[in-house]
């Protein structure tokens, strides 16, 4: 019984675990994709100076 009970809590933390993750990567995907862009701009910036 008690390895049943296991059973179950592994099946539903990892199902849940993958859900936070899918969304935790979308926005860590988004804040990376923000300093890509933050750095490409400022990188312009000082080429343009030059």
């Amino acid at each position: 019984m008690k390895i049943d009970i296991v059973i179950i809590m592994t099946i539903v933390v990892t199902h849940y675990a993958e859900k936070i993750l899918n969304v935790f990567d979308k926005k860590v995907f988004t804040v990376i994709r923000k300093i890509k862009t933050k750095v490409k701009e400022s990188f312009k910036h000082k080429t343009q100076k030059t």
